[in-house]
């Protein structure tokens, strides 16, 4: 053996010495409650945390058993130094008014100034169809000269009459569709918040604070199978419309809406809300050589009144648009579509809100159409024609909305 060889023996000794002494050091220190330092590094014993680290350690042992106590007891004296931004439900019998400091907006509080949004609404959609009405006009003459050149061709004429055939099919299929079922999950009215006074956050289920509905229509001959329905009921979350073009030109313009009261905790503040609606649809277009226009749309609104229950405008509402289709030759035109979602997901930005005023947050669907009719009287030979039909059924399980 050499000498480093020897020299190597001895130094693993010493470790191996070395280790055995710092593991019976720090055994018998923690049969004291000790500090031990063993090869330069300190352990602190576990036997008794509290005695180790003195009375400090008693504070911070005493005040983490009094957070977690008041934590779950719910409890609205939470002193300063324990404060956590924590979203707890609230006791049973909390409701929503609880939080609105005695405020609300009935939905006849709230009517006349429904009333002349509505009647806006309207006047700009009876500007929208005197242009429709003028343009369309000047359309068909420009169009006149290939009408007459192309009614002359039998395959022409027997297209034509196919393309007609679809759009009466259509017609059929509108006025026969049925809303397939769709599941309804069970949805309970929770009301969650900041024991300390922070942020709330709501479930709201029907019955709902608010119904309503709106149409406009251009003026439409009698008999012509033109049909314009809206329904809205604030008690089941349900809303439905339906409008039809006819036999002669016709348009029309529709929304349907539930909704629920909402004011500020707090001075000034942050909403955030939401909804998922289940939708059952139908909607199509049919035409040849006329204009036919179609759109289906879903919104999620929050308006704003003041103190004395005037409308004072619309803080949020985008307009999601479901579908749309806007043709004048047949191919062109979508035909028959039909569908259904348990829930389309409805989600607002930040909108800043304050206590000097009112809020409604509204779930809104709603739609246009219009269609030329079914052409020409005899004696023509080759008919024009546009025609569009849309079905809609909405249920609203739930309005949620947090505020902070």
């Amino acid at each position: 053996m050499t000498v480093g060889d020897a020299r190597r023996g001895r130094g693993r000794a010493e470790t191996l010495d070395d280790g055995r002494s710092g593991r019976k050091a720090r055994t018998a220190a923690r049969a004291v409650g000790a500090n031990v330092e063993t090869r330069g590094v300190s352990y602190v014993t576990d036997k008794n945390p509290i005695e180790a680290q003195g009375s400090l350690g008693w504070i911070v042992y005493s005040q983490r058993l009094v957070r977690l106590a008041l934590k779950y007891l719910n409890n609205p004296f939470l002193p300063s130094i324990f404060r956590e931004n924590l979203m707890t439900e609230q006791a049973r019998g909390v409701s929503v008014k609880d939080h609105h400091g005695g405020h609300f907006l009935t939905q006849k509080q709230i009517e006349p100034s429904m009333s002349a949004l509505k009647a806006q609404l309207t006047a700009e959609f009876n500007a929208r169809v005197k242009q429709q009405v003028a343009m369309n006009e000047h359309l068909r003459n420009l169009r006149a000269p290939f009408t007459d050149l192309v009614g002359k061709d039998p395959r022409t004429i027997a297209a034509v009459s196919g393309l007609r055939g679809l759009a009466e099919a259509g017609r059929h299929d509108s006025e026969t569709w049925k809303p397939a079922h769709v599941n309804r999950p069970k949805q309970i009215e929770r009301v969650f918040g900041n024991p300390v006074g922070g942020p709330i956050a709501v479930t709201r289920v029907p019955p709902y604070d608010y119904q309503d509905t709106w149409s406009a229509s251009s003026e439409v001959p009698s008999g012509i199978s033109a049909i314009s329905s809206q329904m809205a009921h604030a008690a089941t979350g349900d809303m439905k419309f339906r409008l039809q073009t006819g036999n002669a030109f016709g348009a029309f313009s529709c929304w349907s809406g539930v909704g629920i009261y909402f004011h500020p905790t707090a001075t000034n503040g942050t909403l955030r809300t939401s909804a998922a609606p289940a939708l059952n649809y139908f909607w199509g277009d049919w035409c040849f050589d006329d204009r036919v226009t179609i759109q289906g749309w879903i919104r999620l609104n929050v308006n704003s009144y003041d103190m004395a229950g005037g409308f004072t405008g619309t803080v949020y509402g985008p307009e999601f648009q479901l579908w749309y289709d806007s043709s004048w030759f047949g191919p062109g035109a979508a035909g028959a579509n039909s569908g259904s979602t348990s829930g389309y997901g409805l989600q607002s930005t930040p909108i800043q809100v304050d206590g000097d005023h009112h809020y409604a947050i509204w779930v809104v669907i709603g739609g246009n159409c219009s269609g030329g009719g079914f052409g020409l009287p005899p004696p023509a030979i080759i008919n024009w024609f546009s025609f569009a039909s849309q079905n809609v059924a909405a249920h609203v399980p739930s309005i949620q909305y947090e505020f902070g």
